[in-house]
């Protein structure tokens, strides 16, 4: 069933869309009908399924006191395990698309892997550790837009692979879109 899935990608467990998961409720509503538990935390993109948490990466805050966070909660009771903030800066993203890019998660080691719009690409263990963060803005020239269309990484093996728009000096001048990969334990 659902309780015991690992979702490490907004896909799914396959990255193709599909969900093989059986006797799930046909119907619900808020109001209670096969609703399990119910939290005042949203988010504009998909949360994870793993390690018994629900990962989501949303905004926190609000006026100049607004933060990106990643937050986990309980699976069985949606209770706030741990959450991660951290600084919107360097980006003319606007505050209603911060939390845009989806996580990503690795169920083989249950690592999580989080985008944030000022260009932090940071990786998570399970309780919330920050096992390791790079600065894309400030080491390969990631830009931002208005439209606030981060990207989502994904899991390949031992690497994480994220892409960027990027401009910098030399042969990164003109603006570009960017692949990096990186090896998904170390961020090298």
């Amino acid at each position: 069933g659902v309780h015991a899935a690992q979702i490490g990608h907004w896909r799914g467990p396959e990255m193709n869309g599909v969900f093989e998961a059986k006797d799930l409720p046909a119907t619900w509503s808020p109001e209670g009908e096969n609703l399990k538990w119910s939290v005042p935390i949203g988010a504009r993109s998909a949360p994870l399924v793993m390690n018994g948490h629900v990962y989501m990466i949303n905004r926190a805050g609000e006026g100049e006191a607004t933060q990106e966070r990643v937050v986990a909660l309980d699976l069985e009771t949606g209770r706030v395990v741990w959450e991660h903030r951290f600084n919107v800066f360097l980006t003319d993203i606007v505050a209603l698309r911060v939390g845009w890019a989806n996580l990503s998660g690795d169920p083989a080691t249950g690592l999580i892997y989080a985008h944030g719009v000022q260009g932090r690409f940071y990786c998570f263990d399970k309780n919330g550790r920050e096992i390791w963060s790079r600065s894309l803005t400030e080491e390969l020239g990631r830009i931002s837009g208005y439209g606030g269309r981060t990207h989502t990484p994904i899991v390949a093996g031992d690497l994480v692979i994220i892409s960027f728009l990027n401009s910098s000096w030399g042969p990164q001048g003109r603006g570009l879109h960017r692949f990096l990969a990186l090896n998904k334990f170390s961020g090298e």
